[in-house]
């Protein structure tokens, strides 16, 4: 079977909310798509759960993990993927209605390698508690700006399969999975920016997402080590266009 989108989602000590963010994907599932659950060991009911929702849905799979963070947990997951689409998924959050299908068909419309929706953060009650995030953060093309303080957020990303063959697996040692992904595409593909929201985020004490300001020495070693390899990923495709 042919597979249109893959939604790829690393759950870890997931159990609070996992339920109503695998319901709001659940719901926007076609018949030939699939959403795989990449499971790192965890405390809670987090296993119980996923395999629950597996074994009555058939589109859904749970790939087990080795445990060594949250870039591997999501390598993990998009490693398994096998849609033309892939969608990245954190655990908490809730997905709006329609965005499965409005992002691929902006795929169609822009031949676009990746895009980027809208969003709002929500807290522990679901609850609204900010602006949009492309107002807030200021969020659209500008390479060099995201480059050093960019606010991309995976939840709200997709990419084609192509694109992911040339990105994928994301380094380990980069310090954001998202700003990796965005900046690829802003310098080598196409990356397209949707203003409609169709993402709750949440914002809870337990978000993989620093809150707090990093030092600027570690700042800088990151941002070093994310041009060192980006250049590399330039070297490739100049190699690959070669051949």
């Amino acid at each position: 079977m042919t597979v249109r989108a893959s939604v790829a989602m690393a759950v870890y000590q997931g159990e609070k909310y996992l339920k109503k963010q695998l319901d709001s994907i659940i719901t926007q599932l076609g018949d030939d798509d699939e959403l795989v659950l990449s499971y790192d060991s965890s405390t809670d009911r987090t296993w119980e759960i996923i395999n629950t929702y597996a074994a009555g849905d058939g589109r859904i799979f749970v790939v087990t993990d080795g445990g060594q963070g949250v870039i591997d947990n999501f390598n993990n997951a998009l490693a398994h993927c096998r849609g033309r689409y892939l969608f990245i998924a954190d655990q908490d959050d809730i997905w709006l209605p329609g965005k499965i299908d409005n992002m691929i068909a902006a795929f169609g419309r822009t031949g676009a390698s990746l895009i980027v929706h809208n969003g709002v953060a929500i807290d522990e009650t679901d609850t609204v508690i900010s602006d949009d995030f492309f107002s807030t953060y200021r969020i659209g093309p500008s390479f060099w700006r995201n480059f050093f303080q960019s606010r991309y957020s995976g939840c709200c990303m997709a990419f084609t399969a192509e694109f992911a063959s040339f990105v994928l697996p994301i380094p380990e040692d980069c310090d954001a999975y998202d700003r990796y992904l965005a900046l690829c595409a802003e310098r080598f593909a196409r990356i397209v920016f949707m203003d409609e929201v169709f993402i709750h985020h949440r914002l809870h004490g337990k978000n993989v997402t620093p809150r707090k300001s990093r030092k600027i020495d570690v700042i800088l070693k990151t941002r070093w080590k994310m041009w060192q390899t980006l250049k590399l990923k330039r070297r490739l495709m100049g190699l690959q266009n070669r051949k």
